[in-house]
């Protein structure tokens, strides 16, 4: 018997690190990526608006024209004048011309005009171009385990496939003259095995491949 420092260190020392495949996106899940990630663009790609409300081209006073709406997914071709506004979502390009976001809790509409009814600083409320991340940024590094979130984030990148290292078929083997499989009945002496399925459990969950083995299966 060692101890497990000692096992830790056996298997860095032997270990290889295995060759590199290609996986779609999706499919990449629970993968580790196998060279660095760039990003092609810029995130966000476009100054955005963080807020439902208003784009408008701050003035001193708190009564804007507004002209138009932008929604998200718009190309706007609005270029705001000193105290126009448009009507904005969250996500929408923001307009040309405009350098604030009021959001709409803040906002009375009588027809074209609306009145902020709380004071407002200049740039409130947009993400600008690159706030996340720019181009040719180092998005994610090699080396990097894929979960959940670092497989929306390539995705929000563009990316339909990436390089990961290719996981290893795994073996479990389970031994000791006391170990009986659940199903069978207990003779004296003896106990259930139960750690093949609990390391099967944890393994399947990362999605390796699994082969269980008992003393006996030989």
């Amino acid at each position: 018997m060692i101890s497990v420092e000692e096992a830790l260190t056996k298997i860095k020392n032997t270990a290889k690190r295995l060759n590199s495949i290609e996986k779609t996106v999706p499919n990449a899940l629970g993968y580790v990526l196998s060279e660095d990630i760039f990003s092609p663009i810029s995130m966000p790609p476009f100054d955005q608006s963080a807020m439902d409300g208003y784009a408008i081209h701050f003035i001193e006073g708190n009564e804007y024209q507004n002209i138009g709406e932008v929604k998200a997914g718009d190309a706007s071709n609005f270029d705001l004048k000193p105290g126009e506004a448009v009507r904005i979502f969250t996500g929408a390009m923001i307009p040309k011309g405009s350098n604030t976001v009021v959001k709409q809790e803040i906002v009375s509409v009588i027809n074209e005009k609306i009145t902020l009814e709380e004071k407002v600083s200049l740039g409130e409320n947009i993400r600008p171009k690159g706030e996340q991340i720019k181009t040719d940024q180092l998005a994610l590094a090699e080396g990097t385990y894929l979960n959940p979130g670092a497989i929306g984030f390539i995705a929000t990148l563009g990316y339909t496939h990436v390089k990961v290292y290719r996981k290893p078929t795994i073996t479990v083997i389970a031994t000791g003259d006391e170990l009986t499989k659940p199903g069978i009945p207990l003779e004296s002496g003896k106990i259930y095995e139960s750690n093949t399925f609990t390391l099967q459990a944890a393994l399947n969950y990362s999605r390796f491949s699994v082969t269980i083995k008992t003393v006996e299966d030989d």
